[in-house]
């Protein structure tokens, strides 16, 4: 483990106080935890970046296309999907037809 040193206003340390001591940690915990935090929250933000970077936005648009069409096939057929439990699926009657 590193030891470093930490400049902050008083107001922060005292802010930190009770937070800490809610979560049952000491101040140094919670700020390290706090830390560890940002920086997950910078990595993920990163991965999402970088998986963004590899799609193609054609592929993205290709999904709700199909979502839409299957819904209205199944409008025209006159069956719209329902669930009674977890596995079941049964089919109602419908009026509507989506466009």
């Amino acid at each position: 483990m590193t030891a470093i040193t930490i400049r902050l206003p008083n107001s922060v340390h005292q802010k930190n106080k009770a937070p800490a001591a809610r979560d049952d940690v000491s101040v140094n915990q919670f700020i390290a935890s706090a830390a560890s935090e940002k920086m997950a929250s910078v990595l993920i933000l990163d991965f999402l970046k970088a998986e963004t970077a590899k799609g193609k936005r054609s592929d993205f648009d290709h999904y709700p296309g199909m979502v839409r069409m299957y819904l209205h096939k199944r409008a025209i057929s006159g069956c719209e999907p329902w669930r009674d439990n977890e596995t079941d699926v049964n089919y109602k009657r419908v009026d509507a037809v989506i466009s």
